[in-house]
């Protein structure tokens, strides 16, 4: 299980040190985010903790804020697959006997110790009980209403698992909390890669290559793409006409992410499909028109799935393209009309193509 920890100043990399020797016997890999700047806002950390997990493919995002005075601090252990947070405030001068059975100067050290390795502990508990499938927190609403919660002065005496954790940030809030919006991080990707579409007229179908822009938030995906195939030809007795399909539309989907390298669309686009016939060959007697493009108004259902392996991805779709006014092809002899070959009103299309997040 991999797990980011954001760096953001020279108290964080103390904390790191101790994180690393709380979970050396767990089955986890700390990543160390070095040099980050922390945002001022909590809603703002929490997005950025979603495109940190979505970026390098971790199932948890640790980080640590100010606590509101010297001797305070927050710790935050955020999953944002499952858009959960465990918020917890922690206080150095919950070790009151240290203090009084010292003097000042050592007992501040000590305290700011403890504090470290209480956030060290928070972190450890956490972290052993999502490697265990459990869950930890509450949802980011509720953090983002209520607060973190307080630590109790004994919660790093004991071995309180992070289910325990769990339950007690959940009892600190109300059971029907703010909601929130959750769902995969803002990101943008562009895509280049394969495109095959059958219409009827090319029997091997069209192939061909589609460039695809999408925007990904908050359960939405939103995407434009374009393609544009080989040409292909058809043998008729009068004829033989060459045909070249190409197409441009946007789609609005639904997004549905399974894990951090998984997410499934399920959406509709529309837009314009395009052919462009060309007359070769002609037989006795029959003159050829010039080419031409002609242009059809498509529509229909598109899914689409995408591996994701931190700011690159692999992504598969699947169409329909309806078309309401399909193009018509067809001979002319004298004032009279011969049927040509059609394509399809609905048209399967599939595609395949790699991903960047820049």
């Amino acid at each position: 299980m991999r797990v980011i920890v954001r760096v953001c100043n020279v108290r964080d990399q103390q904390v790191v040190a101790r994180i690393r020797g709380q979970t050396s016997d767990l089955p986890v890999t700390v990543i160390v985010r070095d040099r980050d700047v922390l945002e001022p806002l909590l809603s703002q950390q929490l997005d950025r903790a979603e495109a940190l997990s979505s970026e390098l493919d971790a199932a948890a995002v640790v980080w640590f804020s100010e606590g509101g005075s010297a001797d305070a601090l927050l710790v935050y252990v955020a999953t944002p697959a499952s858009g959960r947070v465990l918020a917890r405030r922690l206080d150095a001068g919950t070790a009151e006997s240290e203090r009084q059975a010292s003097p000042r100067s050592t007992a501040l050290a000590q305290a700011t110790s403890g504090l470290f390795e209480q956030s060290a502990l928070v972190v450890r508990f956490a972290l052993k009980g999502l490697s265990e499938g459990g869950t930890i927190g509450v949802d980011r609403g509720a953090v983002l209403a209520h607060g973190p919660q307080r630590a109790a002065p004994d919660d790093a005496a004991g071995e309180p698992t992070a289910l325990q954790l769990t339950d007690a940030a959940e009892k600190a809030v109300p059971s029907d909390p703010v909601p929130a919006a959750r769902g995969m991080s803002r990101q943008l990707w562009l895509a280049l890669g394969y495109e095959l579409a059958a219409d009827g007229f090319a029997p091997a179908g069209h192939h061909g290559v589609g460039a695809r822009i999408s925007w990904a938030s908050s359960g939405w995906q939103a995407a434009f793409a374009a393609a544009i195939g080989l040409p292909v030809e058809d043998a008729a007795s009068l004829a033989s006409v060459r045909m070249q399909r190409a197409r441009s539309a946007a789609t609005l989907s639904a997004l549905f992410r399974g894990n951090t390298r998984w997410s499934l669309a399920a959406g509709a686009h529309a837009g314009v499909l395009l052919h462009r016939r060309e007359t070769i060959d002609p037989g006795p007697g029959v003159l050829a028109r010039r080419s031409r493009w002609s242009a059809a108004f498509a529509c229909g259902p598109e899914a689409s799935a995408r591996l994701q392996l931190g700011s690159i991805g692999v992504s598969a779709v699947a169409a329909l393209d309806w078309l309401p006014s399909p193009t018509q092809f067809v001979y002319r002899d004298g004032g009279e009309q011969q049927p040509a070959v059609q394509p399809w009103r609905v048209q399967p299309r599939l595609g395949l193509s790699f991903e960047v997040a820049p």
